[in-house]
């Protein structure tokens, strides 16, 4: 390209000096502080066109010099590059050194991202790139970072994060996702869900569209024989009812229970349980033979036809030989 326009700066020129001399071949002199210079017409036309050529094609030889050594340095970090990422993911030191920002700022972010993170907090010349970073890693570590400015999709990953941070420590924004009919992922629901659980008021939690587990149940009884929260006997015994449910299940609810509300509400509660859910008789049975409702416990094990729980059956046995015994000691709940 460079010898293209010499050659048509040197073709213009002799055009511009072949036409001036063409309407005129006289010569025209300039004095300036006491000096004269005489020239012909033609060369008077020529000359500023000849400088604007000679500086363009040193200024066009200067770029490209430079072109020259970027080329190079970009070629030397490229070159660099595959065996820095190599080592760092590796964990190895690097005194590898990186001439190009489009690589320095490539390198500070592989080294942000390490696995190992044996590099320590890099530093950003783009305070955007500085930005992002730092709000990404306050967020890996558990921190809740306002996320307007980024405007993140709310199906981002990191805002997913931020958000399960979030409901994680702050108990009214767990009820909030929780109250929420937006498709939320399962990891937001389950983080806000653990949180209501352990620290919400159970009239504020059982307005939200949560399924209690096993789990979340025995943190409710325990919080409830804590005085923490209160649950009416028909709002626990729908909470006893919850679906799926086991029979061991329940004997580790009367078993929570059974030193936390007054011995008739409990009884009331299993009694109840198990007309509508014979899978919670045996923890109803356990409960009676606890509180030496033994009379009781013999009619209804009676009525139970083709049906056995012998671990009952044993307590009574021993009863009834002399050798009482409690009934957690068969029941290792």
């Amino acid at each position: 390209m460079s010898k293209r326009y010499i050659l048509y700066s040197v073709a213009y020129i002799a055009l511009v000096a072949a036409i001036a001399f063409y309407f005129s071949s006289q010569n025209f002199t300039i004095q300036a502080f006491g000096y004269e210079l005489t020239l012909p017409v033609a060369a008077w036309c020529v000359l500023p066109v000849a400088i604007f050529a000679l500086l363009s094609v040193l200024h066009m030889m200067f770029y490209g010099f430079k072109h020259y050594l970027d080329s190079r340095a970009l070629k030397s970090d490229m070159e660099s590059f595959e065996s820095f990422a190599k080592e760092s993911f590796l964990g190895l030191e690097s005194n590898k050194e990186f001439k190009t920002p489009l690589y320095t700022s490539a390198v500070s972010v592989l080294r942000a991202l390490n696995p190992l993170n044996s590099f320590g907090s890099p530093s950003f010349k783009n305070e955007g790139l500085q930005a992002a970073y730092e709000t990404f890693t306050k967020v890996r570590n558990g921190e809740v970072v306002d996320l307007k400015s980024f405007r993140l999709p709310k199906t981002n990953a990191l805002f997913i994060q931020n958000e399960i941070n979030k409901a994680k420590t702050d108990v009214k924004h767990a009820i909030s996702l929780l109250s929420s009919k937006d498709e939320l992922p399962s990891a937001l629901l389950d983080a806000a869900k653990k949180n209501a659980v352990a620290n919400a008021d159970y009239n504020l939690l059982s307005k939200t569209r949560v399924k209690f587990d096993f789990n979340d149940i025995c943190v409710l009884l325990e919080r409830l024989g804590q005085k923490q929260i209160q649950i009416a006997g028909d709002e626990l015994l729908s909470l006893l009812k919850t679906e799926g449910l086991s029979s061991e299940n329940y004997l580790r609810f009367a078993k929570i229970l059974k030193k936390r509300i007054s011995p008739d509400m409990l009884i009331n509660i299993f009694k109840k349980l198990r007309l509508e859910l014979p899978i919670a008789s045996e923890a109803c049975f356990y409960l009676l033979y606890d509180l030496q409702m033994i009379d009781e416990l013999r009619e209804l094990l009676n009525a139970c036809e083709g049906e056995r729980f012998e671990r009952i059956e044993v307590l009574l046995f021993l009863r009834d030989h002399g050798k009482m015994e409690k009934a957690d000691l068969i029941y290792n709940l």
